[in-house]
């Protein structure tokens, strides 16, 4: 962290080691992870798309390809991380899924799917002042695991009722300010208190 500061908080890796320190980041410190995803100076996906670019750019100063694959790691981010959609390593191929979104930076909405080979993931979240709204749908034969960032479990409703309440949810664990529930198929709403930014 404190090389990644001492430049500006910015990239000064390769193709191999910035989808490393990406995926590093976004699970251990997500909002430095936010901050470089759109570090709006050069070397940075923001910086690319402050100078105009309509693709991925080759390299960071637009010198060579302005349609090239290997810095397109980021967008696998923003639907993993941001939105929070993730595959179960127990259960591979979306069987289970994982809705963990990182509420961080200055995003105030978020919105994503997957399309599983048992029908479309989708995971919504808006945060308004301390209160966050989190929409998702699990396709059928399918169950889930869902952490909701929060400042407390007792605030965690789905369609207004407690979620602890909520038939097909049942609470694990409150870690790392977030309440982690495990769900069947179907469409939740949920809303929690978050601390306000």
């Amino acid at each position: 962290m404190s090389d990644i500061r001492a430049k500006g908080n910015r990239l000064s890796t390769g193709f191999p080691g910035t989808s490393a320190l990406i995926e590093y980041l976004a699970q251990h410190e997500p909002e430095m992870a936010y901050i470089i995803a759109t570090q709006p100076n050069y070397p940075g996906w923001g910086y690319i798309v402050k100078s105009g670019a309509s693709g991925m750019w080759e390299t960071w100063d637009g010198s060579d390809s302005h349609n090239h694959t290997p810095f397109c790691l980021i967008s696998g981010y923003f639907y993993k991380y941001l939105a929070g959609i993730q595959p179960s390593v127990e259960y591979p191929g979306f069987k289970h899924i994982i809705i963990n979104p990182s509420v961080t930076g200055d995003l105030t909405y978020v919105s994503a799917y997957h399309d599983s080979m048992y029908g479309r993931i989708e995971s919504r979240w808006k945060r308004i002042d301390n209160k966050l709204y989190l929409d998702v749908v699990i396709p059928a034969n399918t169950t889930a695991t869902i952490h909701i960032p929060t400042v407390s479990v007792t605030s965690v409703t789905e369609s207004g009722k407690s979620a602890s309440e909520v038939e097909g949810i049942k609470f694990h664990s409150f870690s790392n300010g977030k309440a982690v529930y495990s769900t069947v198929s179907g469409h939740y709403r949920f809303e929690a208190d978050i601390a306000s930014r």
